[in-house]
Parts: C-alpha cells; sequence; structure tokens
C-alpha cells in the first residue's frame, strides 16, 4: 500500500531517540510500514531487518506472544477514532530485560480522512498513579534498577533485602500497611516489622522522612522486579 507521510514527519521520527512506528490496516490484520531505528533497538532487531509488511506476531521479539493484544490496540482505534495509551512490560532493548514503556497511538488517515492505520510512539515509562496499575488484574512487571553510571543511586543490594524494597516502594507511593500486605500477601503485622526494621537501618522514625530518604539517594525510582508481571495496561484518552 502507498501511502503519503509528510517529509516533516518522517524527519522528526529519524531524528528522535524514543521509538517512532506506523502501522497500516489491510482486512482484519495490521501490518508495519515503517520504523525508525530506535524502535528497532527496542525490539533488538538487526539494523538491517525489513519491519515493512510484517504483522506483529512475525517480529522475531518475545512480544510475538502477545500479538493479538496488539492487534486488539489497533483495531480499538479503529473502531473508536481515538488515540490510546498502553503501558507496556517486555523484555526489550539489547538486554533482553523486562522494562516499561508508555505506547501512545494515535489513528492515521488519509486524505479521504478514512483512517488506515496508527501511528505509535513508545517512551520509557516513569511510574505514575501506582494504585491504578496495582489494582489492574493484568500480567504487568517492571525490573528494578540496580543504581547509575554517575554513581548517584543507592544499590539496593548494599542494604535492603528484596521483600524491604517492596514494601519501601508501597510505602512511599502513600500506600497503608494494610494495603502494602495485600499486595504483597502477607500480613500487615509483618508489613509494619518489616518497616521498623527498614526505618532502624536508615535511622529515622517517619514514612515522609522515608520518602525524604529514597529521593536524595534516588532509591525512589527504583521498582522492584516482583510488584507486576509482563503485559500491557490499557488507556483510552
Amino acid at each position: 500500500m502507498d501511502v503519503d507521510i509528510s517529509p516533516q514527519l518522517i524527519s522528526m521520527f529519524e531524528n528522535s531517540k524514543d521509538p517512532w512506528g506506523v502501522k497500516l490496516f489491510t482486512h482484519n490484520k495490521s501490518f508495519y510500514y515503517y520504523s525508525n531505528q530506535s524502535n528497532l533497538d527496542m525490539l533488538n532487531l538487526p539494523i538491517n531487518f525489513d519491519i515493512e509488511g510484517k504483522t506483529d506476531i512475525e517480529i522475531p521479539h518475545p512480544t510475538s506472544e502477545f500479538a493479538h493484544h496488539f492487534q486488539n490496540h489497533d483495531f480499538e482505534i479503529l473502531k473508536r477514532q481515538v488515540s490510546i495509551t498502553s503501558i507496556d512490560i517486555y523484555p526489550y532493548g539489547k538486554e533482553v530485560t523486562l522494562q516499561p514503556y508508555a505506547c501512545e497511538k494515535f489513528p492515521l488517515y488519509d486524505s479521504k480522512k478514512c483512517c488506515i492505520g496508527v501511528i505509535y510512539h513508545a517512551r520509557k515509562f516513569t511510574p505514575y498513579n501506582l494504585r491504578n496499575l496495582l489494582n489492574v488484574n493484568l500480567p504487568c512487571t517492571y525490573t528494578c534498577r540496580r543504581g547509575t553510571d554517575d554513581g548517584g543511586a543507592l544499590d539496593p543490594d548494599d542494604m535492603f533485602t528484596e521483600r524491604e524494597m517492596e514494601i519501601i516502594f508501597l510505602t512511599i507511593h502513600a500506600l497503608s500497611a494494610k494495603e502494602a500486605a495485600r499486595v504483597l500477601n502477607i500480613s500487615h503485622r509483618t508489613v509494619e516489622n518489616r518497616l521498623r526494621i527498614i526505618y532502624q537501618k536508615i535511622g529515622i522514625n517517619s514514612s515522609s522522612q522515608l520518602v525524604e530518604f529514597c529521593r536524595q539517594t534516588k532509591l525512589h525510582c527504583n521498582i522492584p522486579p516482583g510488584l507486576l508481571r509482563m503485559g500491557s495496561y490499557l488507556h483510552f484518552q
């Protein structure tokens, strides 16, 4: 299919560090028409990989297992004529490690104002509205960042156990001990006891001080890997 995409858009895609792509509709499927290099890198595909004309299930990447989800997203756009955003958590990048991306998809129209496909844009996800994510019974998981190259972030392995990291993360995102206990499937007394140990390790005595400690050490950027599972959280705009 010959589609006229403005040179300005292509130039923006090509010069962006974020993944961008275009998919077109044909019968009951959507297929890739364009991808910038950042999108190929996210999917860990070789530079010379020809993505044009392929459907999601034909992409040699773990996300192909979830091709039906992406196809459903695309056709919801066609049906509703609205943009959608999903939080996609899959083994992305050359490291092939679980990473969260916010993926925005927009309807693509031709000169006759018919929706012929979607333009999508992905960007690294930063945590927001954690309660909604934890309350959604969908497969989804985030990986825990183990510090930064500049040494600015605290390595949680140096001070806290994996369970303590989970409790810290839930606490600084304003979940009570009972709410955190439900998420972790443990008793609220266990959460409270672990919090006391955490406070002792840091030398503090309140959750507000814990929040400030995490901000200063950049520990609030770490998302423990045990909280969520691989998949997509979909939001219609």
